[in-house]
């Protein structure tokens, strides 16, 4: 039913885009011979998505040629057969167009993604774990036995599975069901942290939070689906990225930089969609600094002016962690510490280990939080730069790819996912090394974490996806009526 749904939407919006009531006289495809012209040539072509968008396509371009010969005085039937002519045997056309609209390997960024998948599991061994029976037994370190490491092999390969499912799914599924699917979400979430459920940590269920950067994908296609619906739909997705915003902090709870940050990627997603005209907004550019400069100075005055005095205490101890040593910020004391004592090319980490100068024999939460740290104490800070190269070099493709992509909902959910990536290296990677960012969270391939690292991999499934099928997936017209439709 939903693929019929889909198939659908799809015919009417391309009859949408390419008829035009005033070029010729409309009949080319009630012709049996252009019906059998394009049934021939459609059937060359093996994805039924591409199929159908092609023959579209084609049946357009026919009609335009055959128009222009129409109007020098030929007939209907002749110009068909010319304009038939000049397109080419059905047959070898269509072969060609599908050698180009077909879903491709993705080789490019899996082989990538595979290998740093590797590489940091092996990272977080040799340089983490496979110290950590020898410090409990010494008493020096309360972390985790070596066990630990084969669970975050297993959420690996369960990561890697639920990423190849994202790369065989098309996803501009997440465009057309997207009001759906975030329903699903929301509903997913109030689920899961009913009492009962899952167990709450420190009143919340802070170990949840990662799951709201999954909405990040499903927002970029409410955007999508929203184009061209004006104030109503402009409206419509903000209030969807605020009621996320509201839903990590007052449901899952514990604390909400996580939230800010999902809140954040958001609004830019939303400032682009404004800049770009999806929503056929009047006074394009006084919107745009309105939502982009008003609303935000606004907020951030409301919130001052609110804050209670533990809060402003936490901002100076934030702006001074100097000034603070034995408040929040600690640990930021504790890593600049470490971090003055690190050299480029590797350290004696036995006689670290010894004089407890290790992280993780002084910092809680090293292999959920920094691990990069504790690369380079043992390491060097060489190694950590090449790390953080490999990982550049895959967002810098990830991003280029997404920008790359002819279908607008794409490139809005491609920038979505790669905008989550790097937020997450750039907050770990400023943690590790000294400076606060408001909140904690993993690297992608190189810390532990459960629902961390399903998150990354099913936003590297979606990427892929991305990729995969971008030869594939047609753009739709913006919408003509007032509000949108879930």
């Amino acid at each position: 039913m939903l693929k019929d749904k889909w198939q659908k939407d799809i015919k009417q919006n391309h009859h949408m885009q390419k008829n035009n009531p005033q070029k010729g006289s409309g009949n080319l495809l009630s012709s049996p011979s252009a019906e059998n012209y394009l049934e021939t040539l459609a059937s060359q072509i093996r994805s039924p998505r591409a199929r159908i968008a092609v023959r579209e396509e084609i049946a357009a371009h026919l009609e335009d040629q055959a128009d222009a010969y129409q109007a020098k005085g030929m007939e209907r039937d002749a110009a068909f057969t010319k304009a038939a002519a000049q397109m080419g045997d059905p047959i070898v056309v269509g072969m060609d167009l599908d050698r180009i609209h077909r879903p491709r390997s993705g080789w490019q960024i899996l082989l990538p993604i595979l290998f740093l998948s590797l590489l940091g599991l092996w990272a977080q061994y040799f340089f983490y774990y496979r110290f950590s029976d020898a410090l409990l037994e010494s008493r020096n370190f309360s972390g985790v036995p070596q066990e630990v490491f084969l669970t975050q092999c297993m959420v690996t390969l369960l990561g890697i599975g639920v990423m190849t499912v994202m790369y065989f799914l098309d996803y501009s599924t997440l465009a057309f069901f997207s009001w759906i699917l975030g329903q699903l979400f929301f509903l997913g979430i109030l689920g899961l942290c009913r009492p009962g459920i899952l167990p709450r940590v420190n009143g919340g269920y802070t170990y949840l939070k990662s799951l709201l950067y999954l909405f990040i994908p499903i927002y970029g296609g409410i955007l999508s689906r929203c184009r061209g619906t004006g104030i109503y739909g402009a409206a419509a997705c903000f209030l969807w990225m605020m009621a996320t915003f509201f839903l990590g902090i007052y449901r899952i709870g514990g604390g909400f930089g996580v939230s800010l940050d999902m809140l954040a990627i958001c609004y830019v997603m939303f400032l682009i969609a404004i800049a770009r005209g999806w929503f056929s907004l009047p006074f394009r550019r006084l919107t745009l600094f309105t939502v982009g400069v008003i609303l935000p100075a606004m907020a951030t005055f409301t919130g001052l002016r609110r804050m209670t005095a533990y809060q402003t205490d936490r901002i100076l101890a934030i702006l001074h962690p100097e000034q603070f040593p034995t408040e929040q910020n600690y640990l930021i004391n504790i890593a600049k510490t470490i971090t003055s004592t690190l050299s480029f090319y590797g350290s004696d980490y036995h006689a670290r280990m010894l004089e407890n100068q290790l992280p993780m024999q002084r910092l809680p939460n090293v292999r959920h939080e920094y691990m990069m740290l504790q690369i380079a104490s043992i390491g060097g800070l060489a190694v950590v730069i090449l790390f953080i190269l490999l990982l550049s070099c895959l967002y810098l493709y990830l991003a280029k790819m997404s920008f790359r992509q002819k279908n607008q909902a794409g490139q809005m959910i491609g920038l979505g996912c790669v905008l989550v990536l790097a937020l997450e290296t750039f907050r770990n990677l400023f943690n590790n090394f000294g400076f606060y960012t408001m909140s904690t969270g993993g690297l992608p391939f190189f810390t532990y974490g459960k629902c961390h690292t399903i998150m990354v991999y099913a936003l590297l499934g979606v990427l892929l996806s991305i990729y995969r099928y971008q030869d594939v997936v047609w753009e739709l017209p913006m919408r003509k009526t007032a509000s949108p439709s879930p």
